[in-house]
């Protein structure tokens, strides 16, 4: 393919082969929705009771890795002296 234009008259049809391209390989694509998703009623995550999505009984979030947990000083007068 000879071309004696600029270079954006030139590759304006492969740009449009290109594009065509991504469209054709993206529908070529399987995708699936899992079984999860088409239940009624039911929160995506093993989420809490009362529709709560998220909580600490086994919710989307995970547990944190390592809570940072330094007491209490004295000098803010705690109930318990941990």
């Amino acid at each position: 393919m000879h071309c004696n234009g600029s270079i954006r008259e030139c590759n304006e049809a492969n740009e449009m082969l290109m594009e065509s391209e991504i469209s054709r390989r993206f529908l070529e694509q399987k995708r699936y929705i899992s079984p999860g998703a088409l239940k009624r009623d039911q929160p995506v995550c093993r989420g809490g009771a009362g529709g709560e999505a998220y909580s600490k009984s086994g919710g989307c979030l995970p547990e944190p890795s390592n809570p940072y947990n330094r007491g209490c000083s004295k000098y803010y007068r705690c109930r318990s002296d941990s």
